[in-house]
């Protein structure tokens, strides 16, 4: 079932865009309008509205880790989803849901329910990439039974919120819209410093404890030491490189590397008290990017590595990380106004 705090949150966020929309009819200027880029480098698209439609492969990794047993990786059933998005001006929006066809493992691994709901403000100078995600139904994915058999959790929930935000050095002559969103087109070869501060809150609630009873059982373990709720919060700051490579006029290879440090705080609670620990990091998120980006038409692909990843070297402790692989296709609408004639 989804959480209620999803269906809460997305009303909200589907007022906001007619509002927003309506605003920016009445005015003659956008929040970025004064810094407009290079237009021998960049084609600028963001007065139509962006709409594509995605495939979306998530492998989120959802780990424990015990120091009976070491790392405990859980995983949801279903790792792909399908969705559709749109940008407009400086904003867009993208919801997925997790696609019907590999229902045929549920029977194995058990079912999983979950939403997506990605929220992106790009600008030329700064962007934001925000999601709110919640998952509930996992199975142990690195540890099987004695007979062979799959360890699952159709309780165990996962609610996660999260941003970052990248300051781009060389907006004028380099797009991160044009390789990732396609509000812009990418028309010379460049590239850019870019800095990155992020953030995540992950929660994660179950009834019955986080590790499956059978699992206890079977490798001899305390209850009084199993989680049965708890929290991530991770702050860090990455900075980084991306270039695109421009070739055949319409096509485009985009790669990018961020590395810097993050400090996370864990509060996990158990039958025998709460266990809090926090500590440095360090973070290591790859980007790349790639496809054809016309005046009209787009398709294309992208992965992501290590997105805000929090995670600890000893015990007793858990982490999140959800690398990515993304394909798109999409178009541009134009807005015409019809005039009268006299």
């Amino acid at each position: 079932m989804i959480s209620k705090r999803i269906l809460f949150i997305l009303p909200l966020v589907l007022i906001f865009i007619p509002m927003h929309l309506k605003s920016q009819e009445q005015k003659d200027s956008t929040p970025v309008k004064s810094f407009k880029p290079d237009t021998a480098y960049i084609a600028d698209y963001t007065n139509k509205l962006t709409g594509r439609f995605f495939l979306l492969y998530q492998e989120l990794r959802f780990a424990y880790s015990q120091p009976d047993v070491g790392n405990v990786v859980f995983s949801p059933s279903m790792n792909y989803k399908a969705g559709i998005a749109g940008f407009y001006k400086w904003f867009g929006l993208g919801l997925s849901y997790y696609s019907p066809f590999p229902e045929i493992h549920s029977e194995k691994y058990g079912k999983t329910s979950a939403i997506d709901l990605r929220i992106n403000l790009y600008m030329n100078v700064l962007f934001l990439e925000a999601y709110i995600q919640d998952i509930k139904g996992f199975y142990i994915a690195n540890i099987t039974g004695p007979s062979g058999e799959i360890y699952t959790n159709p309780d165990l929930e996962t609610w996660a919120l999260g941003a970052a935000a990248y300051w781009v050095i060389n907006y004028k002559r380099f797009s991160v819209r044009a390789a990732f969103i396609q509000t812009e087109r990418q028309k010379k070869s460049a590239g850019s410093f870019i800095l990155r501060p992020n953030f995540q809150f992950s929660y994660l609630d179950t009834k019955g404890g986080l590790l499956p009873p059978d699992f206890m059982n079977d490798m001899s373990l305390d209850p009084n030491e199993n989680i049965d709720h708890g929290n991530i919060f991770s702050l860090g700051i990455a900075p980084g490189y991306s270039y695109t490579l421009v070739f055949l006029k319409d096509f485009y290879l985009n790669g990018g590397l961020f590395a810097g440090i993050s400090w996370a705080n864990i509060d996990a609670y158990t039958p025998g008290g709460k266990v809090n620990k926090n500590n440095f990091n360090f973070q290591f998120s790859p980007r790349v990017a790639f496809g054809y980006n016309s005046s009209k038409w787009f398709i294309g692909a992208s992965g992501v590595g290590g997105f805000l990843r929090a995670s600890f070297f000893d015990y007793n402790n858990f982490f999140i990380d959800a690398p990515m692989l993304r394909f798109w296709v999409g178009t541009r609408f134009g807005f015409h106004k019809k005039h009268k004639k006299n």
